[in-house]
């Protein structure tokens, strides 16, 4: 175990794949493009539960699965709202003669 401060030293130079996973990719890849006919006929005759099963352990090779990102943010000071007049001046919002909104939850986005 090396000590606390010491630079790292052996193992994988960061930027290089992963020898497993491009060789799993490699393999598949290499599987489908030499039985590509057959493939698509055993394909077509799978029932669809069987199909979709098949096509979704092949895709996990070749997309990377998502992750769930779950993120929290305080915001009230993000957004300021300036009410100009046609004349360029700020105008008081209180001085206005409609309703602006007063949360997010007052927004309607399905305009936007």
């Amino acid at each position: 175990m090396r000590k606390k401060g010491l630079p790292k030293t052996g193992g994988r130079v960061a930027g290089t794949p992963n020898k497993i996973s491009g060789t799993m990719k490699e393999f598949i890849i290499n599987i489908l493009e030499g039985n590509k006919k057959q493939f698509e006929d055993n394909m077509k005759n799978l029932p669809p539960k069987d199909f979709v099963c098949v096509y979704e352990k092949l895709l996990q090779y070749i997309v990377p699965k998502q992750q769930n990102l779950i993120t929290e943010a305080d915001l009230p000071h993000v957004l300021t709202i300036k009410h100009v007049g046609v004349d360029g001046k700020e105008i008081h919002p209180d001085s206005i003669d409609c309703d602006f909104p007063q949360s997010e939850d007052e927004v309607d986005l399905s305009r936007a």
